[in-house]
């Protein structure tokens, strides 16, 4: 992406050129984004996990490598992390778990996806929680 100077503080890229890195990074993760074959509840859905994830790589914290086709989120606390798109043996992971902890479920799938140890998600900041717990969303909702 490259970088401008922007009148909305804390803002490292423009809306269009990260509407531009969302809508590939859709297509190349077969994303639906026709909101207009969703219902309300979907769309709504749509909408906000666009909202999260454009807002943090308007602000830079959020890349997508097209090469790579993965995100790189700076967090919070200085780390890099590398969000691949997931395979079959991620989601694996969550069955070490009850039908009802669906947030240890989910966290574990991000943890296998991004590759650290188990508890990882526990020590992170909520910001990039709900980062990473956008995009995770956001892929599950295809």
């Amino acid at each position: 992406m490259e970088e401008i100077n922007k009148e909305k503080e804390g803002e490292k890229f423009d809306r269009e050129t990260v509407e531009n890195d969302f809508r590939t990074f859709c297509r190349e993760w077969r994303i639906d984004t026709d909101t207009e074959g969703m219902d309300d509840k979907e769309r709504d859905g749509f909408v906000n996990l666009k909202r999260t994830i454009t807002k943090e790589m308007r602000r830079g914290c959020l890349v997508y490598n097209q090469e790579n086709q993965n995100f790189i989120l700076d967090t919070i606390g200085g780390d890099k992390i590398h969000f691949n798109r997931p395979k079959g043996r991620h989601f694996l992971k969550m069955d070490d778990y009850k039908e009802n902890q669906s947030v240890h479920k989910l966290y574990r799938l991000i943890e296998e996806i991004i590759g650290k140890e188990r508890g990882f998600m526990a020590k992170q900041d909520y910001i990039d929680i709900s980062i990473l717990t956008g995009l995770m969303n956001l892929f599950l909702s295809r």
